[in-house]
């Protein structure tokens, strides 16, 4: 087939660390400088991630939970690869469909069907009971993502934005009222925001997280 031309063709190997033009959608330069950068600003300066670290009980409590996140942070890749290699193996027509057209009919996406890989094992290979059992595991990492989220963006909101422009009169009362507007607000951008994400390159979640 096709993509098995390609993946054998001794031309494609190393593509990542050949010359910008040769891969125009992930240049070696552009991953090695702007990824690290990116995870430098995600890892070390993210409001969501200092302000749960300066809720540590005392300094050995932050320094152990930041040691204790990068240990289980290297094993993502496991988590993030592995998934996706077993998909590949067991349904290659969704998961490794060779065309836009292919795609968009196994998935409804041409960009491909990479985002669908876990969500096809856990429905097809899991039991009925374990598979409400992940759903409840989904369900709570996403509220534990999401209320940081919102808390972050409240507390940036109403310290850096709200009380420089009340200049230091606005009550506790007032910050607080400010404070869950702006998360009501940013929720409802946020689900405004979901059509873009979808027409952005075929829907693709990995690559929006990219841009």
């Amino acid at each position: 087939s096709a993509e098995r031309r390609l993946l054998d063709s001794p031309s494609r190997l190393l593509g990542l660390c050949k010359a910008h033009t040769y891969r125009t959608d992930i240049p070696m330069a552009g991953f090695v400088f702007g990824q690290s950068l990116s995870s430098i600003w995600h890892w070390c300066a993210d409001q969501m991630m200092v302000q749960r670290t300066m809720a540590a009980r005392s300094l050995s409590h932050a320094q152990g939970g930041c040691l204790l996140a990068s240990v289980v942070k290297s094993t993502l890749l496991y988590v993030f690869v592995m998934p996706g290699m077993i998909a590949r193996v067991l349904y290659p027509d969704i998961i490794a469909c060779a065309s836009e057209e292919a795609c968009e009919k196994a998935c409804g996406e041409r960009s491909g069907c990479s985002d669908v890989a876990f969500p096809l094992l856990v429905m097809r290979l899991l039991p009925e009971g374990v598979r409400g059992l992940m759903v409840a595991v989904f369900l709570a990492a996403i509220m534990s993502s999401m209320d940081s989220i919102i808390s972050s963006t409240s507390t940036l909101f109403t310290l850096d934005v709200w009380q420089p422009i009340r200049r230091g009169k606005a009550s506790t009362k007032e910050l607080l009222i400010v404070g869950k507007v702006g998360a009501g607000i940013v929720v409802a951008l946020s689900v405004l925001w979901m059509p873009l994400i979808q027409a952005i390159n075929g829907g693709g979640g990995f690559y929006y997280i990219q841009i």
